[in-house]
């Protein structure tokens, strides 16, 4: 287990770090840490969402300014559709919110990171601008809502599943975030014989590639199949491991009532670069899961 404990020693280095260079900024516009009350309130803005397969055509995030001084990311829930407060983000903690300029640290891992954002604010419309260099900026445009409202369809999305074993970032149950900017859970239909389950576990993810998809019925998965990920791959990964079998029961595949549902029982080994040669097996078990189709 020694690996795991590496890696949490080192993200918990690279953020006491970066907070004591925070904490020590020379900066003296960031003292001024009141709120432009013009920015409190939520915002959230629609962007097109793309990946290499089928996938939700389009995903919803938005921020929270209180006039106490914090910041709060938004998205929706997907069974209700109701916009509403993340409890997973990015954002770490609101600097500046002022003068036509907003100061953050977020995490991205595996380090956080100071942003600088430009703003201005327009009727309902809020206009932020994060410039990366002379010749590199992204601007993005948002507008102003109220908590809890329903702004989008309600979409049955769900993937839970208990783990047995020891892992980095792992407790004992692994479901899909209900909070997210798209469903955090879904089926992709990649071909005519091809079904990807995809969900996103807050920094973890999983992806169920089924090769010879047939519709309803057992699948087994070979071993060596990349399944899981904890941050990006240079983090960790997981893949199918060979002393015992990962199956997936697809009980209901149905493309015009938009529902793929079934079960699955999942044992995985890590591959990690932090450890190379260490071998943890982790088992997933009774997993559910009933998903919106994309094709």
């Amino acid at each position: 287990m020694k690996r795991n404990h590496t890696l949490i020693a080192l993200l918990a280095m690279t953020f006491s770090t970066f907070a004591a260079s925070c904490g020590s900024t020379t900066d003296p516009d960031i003292a001024d840490n009141s709120i432009d009350p013009a920015l409190v309130g939520a915002w959230y803005r629609v962007y097109p969402h793309s990946a290499d397969y089928p996938s939700p055509k389009e995903s919803i995030r938005g921020l929270q300014f209180t006039a106490g001084g914090d910041v709060h990311e938004l998205a929706v829930r997907t069974t209700t559709g109701e916009l509403t407060v993340m409890n997973f983000s990015q954002i770490i903690d609101l600097l500046k919110a002022n003068n036509s300029r907003i100061v953050w640290t977020a995490f991205y891992p595996p380090a956080l990171n100071q942003d600088t954002l430009q703003y201005e604010v327009k009727g309902n419309t809020l206009k932020l601008i994060q410039v990366y260099s002379p010749y590199s900026s992204d601007t993005t445009f948002y507008q102003r809502a109220t908590i809890d409202n329903v702004i989008t369809d309600p979409i049955l999305s769900t993937f839970t599943a208990t783990i047995e074993g020891t892992a980095v970032a792992f407790g004992s149950s692994l479901n899909s975030l209900e909070i997210y900017p798209h469903p955090a859970a879904y089926a992709s239909r990649i071909s005519a014989t091809k079904l990807l389950i995809s969900a996103t576990h807050g920094w973890k993810s999983t992806s169920i590639e089924i090769d010879n998809f047939k519709g309803v019925g057992t699948y087994e998965l070979p071993p060596g199949k990349e399944i899981m990920r904890v941050g990006d791959d240079y983090v960790e990964r997981f893949v199918t491991d060979s002393t015992a079998p990962s199956t997936v029961t697809i009980d209901e595949y149905d493309e015009g009532k938009n529902l793929c549902s079934g079960t699955f029982n999942l044992s995985m080994h890590t591959l990690s670069p932090i450890n190379q040669g260490s071998v943890d097996v982790l088992k997933v078990n009774d997993g559910e899961f009933s998903l919106p189709i994309y094709r």
